[in-house]
């Protein structure tokens, strides 16, 4: 045996130990996360406003056994407090005073799956948090005549937000 070393060739020698690997060059063909796009930039002023997601209910502030999440619509993002304003949905066949709320059909662009009514009472959410819910929890988009009306509804009920 000419040389120890030789034979523990993935043992680090001791001159290497203590220091911190280093990582191969991001051109390097070998290495697999070199292959990998670079992540999209989430511009949340084209994204989020009247997006529909789904939720889970501990965001919403509450628990139920029947359901894990509820669907929100975003109706604003507020760029310079970095938060987004939405809006609850739930199934509207449940709903007795629909007074305080608003209705939205599905469609194919919107994503939901039934006639939701959307509690108008805005909720913010932080930026951060909302980067969470893309693209899995993503399910479309309002349209523009429909976000519009949520906008107003809110509006007339919430002048002073």
């Amino acid at each position: 045996m000419e040389n120890a070393a030789d034979d523990l060739s993935d043992v680090p020698g001791p001159e290497s130990r203590g220091r911190p690997r280093r990582s191969r060059a991001p051109d390097d063909p070998e290495d697999p996360l070199s292959c990998r796009a670079e992540p999209e930039p989430f511009d949340a002023t084209t994204l989020l406003p009247g997006a529909v997601l789904m939720v889970p209910n501990r965001h919403w502030g509450f628990e139920v056994v029947s359901a894990t999440d509820h669907p929100g619509a975003c109706t604003h993002y507020r760029e310079a407090a970095r938060d987004a304003v939405l809006v609850k949905g739930t199934d509207a066949e449940n709903i007795r005073n629909p007074r305080r709320f608003y209705f939205a059909d599905p469609t194919a662009e919107n994503g939901l799956q039934k006639r939701t009514a959307f509690e108008l009472v805005p909720r913010l959410f932080r930026l951060h948090r909302m980067k969470l819910f893309f693209p899995e929890r993503h399910l479309g988009r309002l349209d523009e005549a429909t976000l519009q009306a949520l906008r107003a509804e809110l509006a007339r009920l919430h002048p002073e937000e």
